[in-house]
C-alpha cells in the first residue's frame, strides 16, 4: 500500500513538472508571454516578434528548445523572441487556433487598424513558420522579415535631412546595404528618432564632421548641423540603444491601443505565401495578387513567341527560385505581355521582356533595367526592400489586366442552313 501511494505521488510530481510554465523562464533571451498581456506586448509596438506556441510535455517542443534558445541569442536586439505555454494560456492559444505543437508564428513590425476589436485598436497579421526547426533557419526566416526604417542620405539630401526639426541620428558607413543591427534599431526608434545612413562619405564630408574612418554614428539634437554628438561606445545593440534612447521624442510614440485577446474572436487571416512564380491569366487573379498585401513583382514576356520559348523558360526558372527566397516579402508574378500592351504603354516600359515592382500600400512603382539572371534579379529585389532603388508615384491607377474574350458557343443549325 505504501509503495502504491509513493507511486501515485511520484506520478503527480511528474505531471506537475511536465505541465509547469518553466520551459524558458531561466533564459532572458526568450520572453514568456501570457494571455492577459499578449496583445499589448506583441501588437502594441513596431517590433518583429517570433513566438513559439508550445506544450511542455511535447517531445518535439523539447527537441526544439535548445535550437530556439540559440536563435533567440542570435536575434537579440533585432527580433523579439518569445514563447507561450498553451497548457496554461489556453485563451491566447485558442485565439490563434493552435492545433499542434510546437507552432511558430512571426508577427511583423507593421501594425494594422482593428476597428472590429475596438476604437483605435491595432493588430498584426501573423506569418506561419514552415521551415526546419534549426537555429540557423529560424534566424534566416526572422531576419528576412526585418524591415528597415533607415533614411538613405546622399550628398544631395544631406542638408535637407540635417535641417529637419528635432533630433536625428546619422550613420556614416561604407556598406552599400544597411546592416541588420541598424535595421533593428530603426524599428525601435521608428516613431521617436529618425535614423539616417550616409554611404561612402567623401574626404570633404569626413573633414567637415571630424572623422577619418567609418563607421561613425552622430546625433544631431536640432537643426544646427554644426551641433552634433559623436558616439564612442561599443558597436553592439545594447550600447547603441542606450545612447540613442536619450534623444528620442516622447511625443512621437504611438498612442494606439492593442486589442485584448478574446476566445470568441477569430485570428486575422494570414495572407497566402507562394514559393514559386505565379502566371497571371485573368483580371480577378491579377487584382487579388497585386492590388493588396506585400510588394508585387510583375514580369512581362512574349509567351506566344516560339523563338523566345527556351529563353522565357530560363527567365521563369530564375523567378521560381527567387520566389522561395523572397516568400512573404514579394509576390513574384509573370504574364503574357504580348496580349497586355497597356502595361507597356501606360507605364512607359521599353518593350518585352520587362518587369516592374508595385507597392500597393504606397501606390509606387519601381522599374527594372537589367538581365533576368537570378543574381541580377536578387540584387534588384534586395535593393527595393532596402529602399535603395528609387520608386516613383503611380500616375492614376495601375493598368487593368485585360481578359481574353471568351469564345461563344456555336449555334446549333440544321444541315440545310450550313
Amino acid at each position: 500500500m505504501k509503495f502504491q501511494s509513493l507511486f501515485v505521488l511520484l506520478n503527480i510530481i511528474l505531471v506537475v513538472c511536465a505541465s509547469g510554465g518553466g520551459f524558458y523562464e531561466n533564459n532572458p533571451d526568450v520572453i514568456t508571454l501570457n494571455s492577459k498581456d499578449f496583445a499589448e506586448t506583441v501588437f502594441g509596438n513596431n517590433h518583429i516578434w517570433l513566438v513559439e506556441f508550445y506544450a511542455p510535455w511535447c517531445g518535439h517542443c523539447k527537441s526544439l528548445k535548445p535550437e530556439y534558445e540559440k536563435a533567440a541569442a542570435n536575434l537579440k536586439g533585432l527580433v523579439k523572441v518569445a514563447a507561450i505555454n498553451c497548457d496554461v494560456e489556453k485563451e491566447a492559444c485558442g485565439y490563434f487556433d493552435i492545433k499542434g505543437f510546437p507552432t511558430i508564428k512571426l508577427f511583423p513590425a507593421e501594425q494594422m487598424p482593428a476597428p472590429k476589436l475596438g476604437k483605435d485598436a491595432i493588430q498584426k497579421v501573423p506569418i506561419d513558420y514552415q521551415g526546419q526547426r534549426t537555429a540557423g533557419e529560424l534566424v534566416k526566416f526572422a531576419l528576412g522579415k526585418l524591415k528597415t526604417y533607415v533614411k538613405k542620405v546622399t550628398p544631395d539630401t544631406l542638408e535637407e535631412f540635417l535641417s529637419k526639426p528635432g533630433a536625428k541620428a546619422l550613420l556614416f558607413s561604407n556598406l552599400e546595404k544597411t546592416s541588420n543591427l541598424y535595421k533593428g534599431l530603426s524599428s525601435d526608434f521608428q516613431k521617436s528618432l529618425p535614423l539616417g545612413e550616409y554611404n561612402k562619405p567623401s574626404d570633404e564630408i569626413k573633414q567637415r564632421f571630424g572623422f577619418e574612418k567609418v563607421p561613425e554614428l552622430y546625433v544631431f539634437p536640432n537643426e544646427d548641423s554644426t551641433n552634433f554628438i559623436k558616439y564612442d561606445g561599443k558597436l553592439d545593440y545594447p550600447s547603441i540603444y542606450s545612447f540613442l534612447e536619450q534623444f528620442q521624442s516622447v511625443d512621437a510614440k504611438s498612442t494606439k491601443k492593442a486589442p485584448q485577446s478574446k476566445t470568441n474572436q477569430k485570428p486575422v487571416e494570414t495572407e497566402p505565401e507562394y514559393d514559386h512564380a505565379l502566371q497571371v491569366v485573368n483580371s480577378d487573379q491579377f487584382d487579388k495578387l497585386c492590388l493588396k498585401g506585400v510588394l508585387c513583382s510583375v514580369s512581362l514576356f512574349d509567351l506566344q513567341s516560339e523563338d523566345d520559348k527556351e529563353s522565357n523558360q530560363q527567365k521563369i526558372e530564375s523567378l521560381n527560385q527567387l520566389a522561395k527566397e523572397f516568400k512573404g516579402r514579394i509576390k513574384i508574378l509573370y504574364l503574357d505581355g504580348s496580349s497586355q500592351n497597356q502595361f507597356i504603354e501606360q507605364l512607359d516600359l521599353s518593350g518585352l521582356p520587362n518587369m516592374f515592382v508595385f507597392n500597393p500600400s504606397k501606390q509606387r512603382l519601381t522599374n527594372y533595367l537589367g538581365s533576368f539572371s537570378k543574381e541580377s534579379l536578387k540584387e534588384f529585389y534586395d535593393d527595393v526592400l532596402n529602399g535603395i532603388k528609387k520608386s516613383y508615384p503611380l500616375k492614376g491607377t495601375l493598368p487593368k489586366f485585360i481578359d481574353a474574350p471568351s469564345n461563344p458557343k456555336p449555334t446549333s443549325k440544321k444541315h440545310d442552313e450550313l
